[in-house]
C-alpha cells in the first residue's frame, strides 16, 4: 500500500508519465571530469571491480560454459560491465539494453544506455512499467521508449522506497555545482562592469 518517494502522474504529453531522477546526472558526471581525484578514483574503482572478470554460478557445469562462451565471445560482456560499473559508480544507476532476435528467444546483444538519458515509468507503489530515453535534439513524440523486457535496470544503492537508486556522490555534488555558480557569477561580473566599479 505503500507509495514510493518523488511519485508523481501526468497525462500532458507522451513521455509525463516516466519520472525523472532526482539529481543532475549531468552535473555528477561534469564533476568526477573535472577532478583527477575522483576521476582516478572511479577509474580505480572500476578496475579492481573488473579485473578477475566475471564468472557464473549453476550446477550445470555445461550450461555455464554455454553462457560464458556466449558472453565473453558474442556479447563483449567484459566492456560491457566495464561500462555499468563506471555509470553505477558515478550516478547510482544504470541501464543495460537487451537486443533480442525476431523470435524473442536468444539476446543478440547487449548495449549499455547513458543513465543522464534514462527515465522510468513506474507506478505509485513502485512497480516499473517502461523505460524512455530522452534523446538531445528530438522530440520528446520521438524518444526510443523501452518495455521491461528490453532493459535491465541496475541499482547500486536502493535505499527506501525511492525507485532511482541514491547517488553516491551526492554530497560532495551540492558545493561543486555552488562552486560552479558562483564561478559563473564572478565571471559575468569581470566581462560586463568596468573595471573602475569591481575595484
Amino acid at each position: 500500500q505503500g507509495i514510493v518517494k518523488d511519485f508523481y502522474s501526468s497525462a500532458d504529453s507522451p513521455t509525463a508519465s516516466f519520472n525523472s531522477p532526482p539529481y543532475l546526472y549531468k552535473t555528477l558526471m561534469d564533476m568526477v571530469k573535472a577532478d583527477p581525484v575522483l576521476f582516478t578514483a572511479v577509474n580505480l574503482t572500476v578496475d579492481l571491480v573488473t579485473y578477475k572478470g566475471y564468472s557464473f554460478i549453476g550446477k550445470n557445469e555445461r550450461a555455464i560454459k554455454e553462457a560464458y562462451d556466449l558472453f565473453e565471445n558474442k556479447l563483449d560482456f567484459d566492456q560491457v560491465i566495464d561500462n555499468l560499473t563506471w555509470q553505477m559508480l558515478v550516478y547510482g544507476d544504470a541501464f543495460l539494453e537487451i537486443r533480442w532476435n525476431q523470435d524473442k528467444t536468444e539476446v543478440m546483444e547487449l548495449h549499455p544506455l547513458d543513465t543522464a538519458e534514462m527515465r522510468i515509468k513506474y507506478d505509485e507503489h513502485g512497480d516499473i512499467k517502461g523505460f524512455v530515453q530522452e534523446v538531445e535534439g528530438k522530440s520528446e513524440f520521438d524518444w526510443p521508449v523501452f518495455s521491461t523486457d528490453e532493459i535491465i535496470h541496475f541499482r547500486m544503492h536502493w535505499i527506501g522506497s525511492q525507485v532511482y537508486s541514491h547517488a553516491p556522490f551526492q554530497a560532495i555534488a551540492r558545493p561543486y555545482a555552488t562552486q560552479i555558480y558562483a564561478n559563473d557569477y564572478l565571471t559575468s561580473i569581470f566581462r560586463n562592469l568596468p573595471p573602475k566599479i569591481i575595484y
